[in-house]
């Protein structure tokens, strides 16, 4: 059964999905002592599992943004509302927000600061708002101290994805599109039509490999097939 190549739109995502299967399969037939494919199929292990580290670092970038849009959320909602409570007409509210906004006003655009910076200037101003002196105003204002802890968490989710990125950096050093292009060229260029020829003449054990390959690149294909079609749908 013939192979075909993997897609050109197949993502990065589906490359990594697709290489151990690959692996596996070879593994568990009788051709491992094929020298030329046991040497491909080294590299295409060690780039798959290249990938999928670079993959999963991609993710964590993914995770530090959405930390870093939760952390920009709460810091807006609670100016906001300080704000809306220093235009209060009851003077205990209004007094009691002009009160937090003398501590927090210094801290009034932190969310266009860079990350870093925003990072130290937001543990900053909460532990600024921790003073005791400003207790009793914050339980004077509803939902102000809920704004204020929903930042610390925030904050704290944000340090954990930042630390996550720095051990994902420091474990590779290829970048996932690059990897990518190697291992992609590696089984289109090489293994596939290796594979191709000695399943038509090496015998029954590279025709099964081939069979369970070719099933898999279909499955791959076809998934990769329908969502650029979907893409390129006028909206």
């Amino acid at each position: 059964m013939k192979i075909n190549k993997l897609s050109k739109f197949i993502q990065n995502a589906e490359l990594a999905d697709f290489a151990p299967k690959m692996y596996d399969w070879y593994e568990k037939s009788e051709i491992k002592s094929d020298t030329i494919l046991s040497s491909m199929m080294k590299s295409e292990k060690e780039q798959g599992e290249a990938l999928l580290t670079a993959f999963k670092k991609q993710k964590v970038v993914s995770g530090l943004d959405e930390a870093d849009k939760v952390r920009d959320e709460a810091e807006t909602s609670f100016f906001a509302v300080l704000d809306g409570y220093a235009a209060f007409p009851i003077a205990a509210k209004k007094s009691a927000a002009q009160k937090l906004l003398e501590v927090a006003q210094k801290y009034r655009g932190l969310t266009r600061l860079p990350l870093n910076k925003q990072t130290a200037e937001t543990m900053s101003m909460l532990s600024d708002l921790a003073a005791p002196e400003l207790e009793g105003a914050i339980k004077e204002l509803d939902g102000v101290g809920d704004l204020i802890e929903k930042i610390a968490a925030a904050q704290e989710e944000f340090r954990k994805e930042e630390a996550r990125l720095v051990e994902a950096k420091s474990s590779s050093t290829d970048n996932a599109t690059t990897l990518r292009k190697k291992l992609y060229s590696l089984i289109n260029d090489d293994i596939i039509p290796y594979l191709n020829i000695a399943s038509k003449h090496a015998g029954a054990e590279y025709e099964e490999l081939s069979k369970k390959i070719a099933t898999e690149v279909e499955k791959t294909n076809l998934k990769a097939s329908v969502r650029d079609k979907t893409q390129k749908q006028p909206k």
